[in-house]
This record gives structure tokens, sequence and C-alpha cells, in this order.
């Protein structure tokens, strides 16, 4: 039986290698989302967002290592604090498609000048930021959370469903089986997402017993890749091990993710919980 790639990267940043992205157009791999990590890359993603709107998914947003350069700016400091803001309304104005991403907390990450671990406050104020933007607009997020668990589960405890974006992808899930099955019983539960990379998801040896309680119907696949090198092997391993790890077919795996990241991806649509 032959095997038709259908592969849907839900989670990349090829456009920090723009000198490569001439060759999207040559990927197999069919659609690609490109999360925005900062203000200065939004033009790029918009850009091949509107250049490819069959292939390409834009999502604007703060990414958590950049917190500390915005989050208590004020307005009259130019683009930072509200400044970023406005401009990130703009772009979800400009772009209804457009989700919010990518944004989050990390607990690890350094800051490369100063050699000190990036503090929380700031990353947790930018992103309760983000995520009333997200609701305002009614737009997913796709979620950036290392060695964070805590945080995250006060986080959507504290917030409530009223308070919470339609869907929520986990990007590049990394936490213990057992935050998943808490992430599970909230009320909020039903609108969580797990994505799955090989660069990280894949690199524990605990990950098989996370992936196999992930629910089929919330199951998403990504490169996470920051250039188009690479990405069309990096779907394919991805999409074989965890077809081996949850013992389906290499065709089913595909088409399941295939189907969850177009709902995740629809804009607009309402999901309970």
């Amino acid at each position: 039986m032959s095997i038709t790639e259908k592969y849907f990267d839900v989670h990349c940043h090829i456009h920090d290698a723009p000198e490569k992205l001439c060759a999207l157009k040559d990927l197999t791999t069919q659609r690609l989302a490109l999360m925005g990590t900062r203000p200065e890359d939004w033009s790029v993603v918009a850009c091949q967002a509107q250049a490819h709107p069959d292939r390409v998914c834009s999502a604007f947003g703060i990414h958590p290592w950049y917190a500390h350069l915005y989050a208590f700016s004020t307005a009259s400091e130019g683009k930072e604090g509200l400044g970023w803001e406005k401009e990130l309304r703009a772009y979800l104005e400009d772009h209804p498609k457009a989700i919010v991403g990518e944004i989050g907390m990390d607990k690890v990450a350094k800051d490369p000048e100063t050699g000190q671990v990036y503090a929380m406050s700031p990353q947790l104020a930018l992103l309760h930021t983000q995520l009333d933007l997200a609701v305002e607009y009614d737009r997913p997020i796709s979620l950036h959370c290392v060695r964070a668990s805590e945080e995250l589960m006060r986080l959507l405890r504290d917030r409530g469903p009223s308070r919470l974006p339609p869907r929520i992808m986990l990007h590049s899930f990394s936490l213990s089986s057992e935050t998943l099955r808490a992430l599970l019983k909230l009320p909020c539960g039903p609108r969580l997402y797990w994505s799955i990379s090989c660069v990280v998801s894949l690199r524990s040896p605990k990950a098989a017993r996370w992936i196999e309680m992930v629910p089929r119907d919330r199951l998403l696949l990504e490169s996470d890749l920051h250039s188009t090198d690479g990405v069309d092997d990096a779907m394919h391993r991805v999409v074989e091990q965890v077809a081996e790890i949850r013992g389906w077919s290499t065709q089913e795996t595909m088409n399941i993710a295939w189907e969850n990241s177009q709902l995740f991806f629809t804009v607009g649509s309402e999901v309970e919980g």
C-alpha cells in the first residue's frame, strides 16, 4: 500500500534563515506554521503568509526569552511597552487567521549577555498580556513551557476557561506524564493540544509514557526548526516515532495529525471547556 505524505508542521521558525526561504516551495511538508518571537520578525512572518497563503500559517507573539525587553516598558519608550501591544493588535487585525505565538515561560534559559536565568516576573507579566489579547481576538496560542509545570498549572487554574484562548498548543511538550494527567483534568483540558517534536519532545527516554496518554484528537506534530533545511526529514522522523509508540500506521499518524492541525488553526471555531 502506497503512503501519501501529508505533513503539517504546526510550529517552526524557518524565517530565521530568510536566505533559504526560497526552498519553501520545494518542501514535501504541505503546511507550516511560522512562529514570530519578537516584533522584529513579525513582518517576515506576515510576508511569508501573504506570499504562500495555502502553505503558511502565521503566528505573532513575544517569546519569554525577550520578556525582559518588553514586559515593564511604558508607552513613552517607543516600540516597547504599549507600543508592542499596539503593534501586535495591528498584526492580529490585519491577519484574521493568525494565532498568537510563540509565547510562554522558561525557567532554564539564560540571558547570553549576563549568563543569568531569565526572571519569571517579566515572563508572566508579558504572558498574561498576550493571553488577554488572544482571548479578545479569539485566537489559539502556541505556548512554550520549560521546567515550569507548577506555574503552568497555576496559570490555567487561576485564569479559568473564560480568560483562556479557544485552543492552547503545548509546543514541543516535554513535561512529565503526571503533569499531562493533571492538565487533562483541568476545566480547560478540552482546549489543550500536545505538539511533539524530535528536537525536544522525543529526546527524553520517558517521552513514550506521556505520548501514549495524549488524546488522539489533540495530538500535533512539529519540526521546531529554524531553517527550511531538514524540515521534511524532521517531520518524517516524528511521524515514524509517534506511529511506533502509539501502534498506528505511518499513514494513520499523518492523517490524525493533519486533521487535528486543521482544526487547531481554524480561527473562530468554538471548543467546549
